[in-house]
């Protein structure tokens, strides 16, 4: 009997996920996601310090400055327009109306990352998309545009190859001060249809035959089919949000729980399951929250937590015994 879908088979050798191990991860929004799933499960993790990269060569530009190894100086990146200082190698996050202020906080998250670049033991990295912009008066190619005139850039598709040259340097430079990193590497499933359907897949095709190359190149570096898991497993609209083009929370869920089965170890695995269950009894909203079942109710989630902080002594569970402690 036919299930309606066509499973998506994740290659490769599982790679044993601790508890304990690290993580950083970076990209486009689907970075994030990783990022902030990682974190609502406490493991150790930095998302995207720097703010959401799509590109792979302004991505490439991160890792540089966050490394210190940008011969570019950082005062060609920085405009001035609609009142704000920006970064054109940042997102929009950091601009600030004074242009030091701007400077110097992109100085101090870059010197926050650096230890963790060179520490960690996971790197995800989600590239968006193939197209960038070019910055006619430098000739750079940036991350964001931050909506100055359109004349000021040139719209260009980064060849597979231009990609493989930029990362395979980047991540060589990152394995020599960081003997223990593993790369893995996803193609963030969201569609850039305000370039064409077909130009979006155009896109991502080349961001796949790169990364496909450097997974296969190298043996510190691994591929995750996040993009397939989307796009052909749950071939269906009512896995994305309104705008048909993000994948919803149902989607990504979905995703997150292929990985942590494929690559957890089991007791990263059980980490997961069992915050993930207290955290689903902490959204719940009664439909009478001064009755007395939903008293014992409380009660008992008091007990999981302090439980959970016991089995998990080097875990942090503040922040929800204070969302609890705040509804006696």
């Amino acid at each position: 009997m036919s299930t309606f879908t066509t499973e998506v088979q994740i290659g490769g050798k599982s790679l044993d996920i601790k508890r304990t191990d690290q993580f950083v991860t970076i990209g486009s929004c689907f970075a994030d996601h990783i990022g902030q799933f990682l974190r609502d499960h406490k493991f150790d993790v930095i998302s995207n310090p720097l703010g959401i990269l799509y590109n792979p060569i302004s991505l490439c530009r991160i890792c540089d400055q966050i490394l210190k190894t940008d011969t570019v100086q950082s005062d060609s990146w920085i405009v001035q327009h609609d009142g704000l200082w920006h970064s054109l190698m940042h997102h929009g996050q950091f601009s600030h109306v004074n242009k030091e202020a701007l400077k110097e906080r992109l100085d101090t998250v870059s010197k926050k990352a650096a230890p963790y670049l060179r520490d960690v033991n996971f790197l995800f990295i989600t590239l968006g998309s193939a197209h960038a912009y070019r910055y006619h008066d430098t000739g750079d190619i940036v991350a964001n545009c931050h909506k100055l005139p359109s004349t000021k850039f040139e719209k260009v598709l980064v060849s597979s190859e231009q990609i493989i040259s930029n990362l395979e340097k980047r991540i060589q430079a990152l394995k020599a001060l960081n003997k223990n990193l593993q790369v893995i590497w996803t193609v963030s499933p969201v569609r850039y249809i305000r370039d064409g359907l077909i130009e979006n897949n155009r896109s991502k095709a080349n961001l796949l035959m790169a990364t496909h190359y450097l997974a296969d190149t190298y043996d510190f570096c691994h591929y995750f089919p996040a993009y397939e898991l989307v796009i052909d497993e749950l071939r269906d609209y009512r896995y994305y949000k309104p705008d048909m083009v993000h994948p919803n929370h149902q989607a990504i869920d979905f995703v997150l729980d292929k990985f942590v089965n494929f690559h957890f170890s089991q007791c990263a695995q059980e980490q997961v399951h069992l915050i993930g269950k207290l955290r689903r009894s902490l959204l719940h909203r009664p439909l009478h929250p001064a009755s007395e079942t939903y008293k014992i109710f409380r009660k008992k989630l008091m007990e999981d937590i302090n439980q959970l902080a016991q089995r998990y002594s080097n875990l942090d569970f503040e922040e929800e015994l204070l969302h609890l402690q705040r509804e006696f």
